[in-house]
């Protein structure tokens, strides 16, 4: 790549990917910690919301589509949270070759709980910046939102 950095559009390019890149990192591996003291690994974290989302109709093609997972990845998934309690699984009364998956209410908790955690993560992050930073922040992040949202 070439270091010479010609326009600032292409400056500010530069500055957010490294920025981004390093904040992307940190949030990972706290994220993965955070995860881990619940018990939890991030695919397991994302199986958990997916089912939520989708509700009473989460088949585990829908599953693994929603989750970026292959079907066998995410029946050995689903296999770990069953056991946990956290979700189940069911034969579709309407059609007997697919299975549909559940959260119990330990699943509703259990992502309950880790939204907690991050909330009062996220609280802790925030209490350190002045409310100005706290507003410019928040409008930047929003624009930068935006002009992903505008690219086709």
């Amino acid at each position: 790549m070439n270091n010479i950095i010609s326009s600032p559009v292409e400056k500010y390019a530069h500055q957010l990917e490294s920025l981004m890149t390093k904040m992307t990192w940190l949030e990972h591996r706290r994220f993965s910690r955070e995860l881990s003291n619940h018990q939890l690994t991030p695919p397991q974290f994302h199986t958990l919301l997916a089912i939520k989302k989708k509700n009473s109709h989460c088949t585990m093609g829908c599953l693994a589509s929603e989750t970026q997972q292959v079907c066998a990845t995410i029946t050995g998934i689903v296999d770990r949270l069953v056991e946990r309690g956290w979700v189940t699984r069911y034969r579709n009364p309407k059609d007997r070759r697919t299975v549909l998956v559940y959260l119990t209410s330990a699943g509703h908790a259990k992502l309950d709980e880790v939204h907690q955690a991050q909330h009062h993560r996220l609280v802790d992050v925030v209490k350190n910046l002045d409310e100005q930073t706290c507003l410019n922040l928040t409008f930047s992040v929003q624009q930068y939102i935006h002009a992903l949202e505008a690219i086709p």
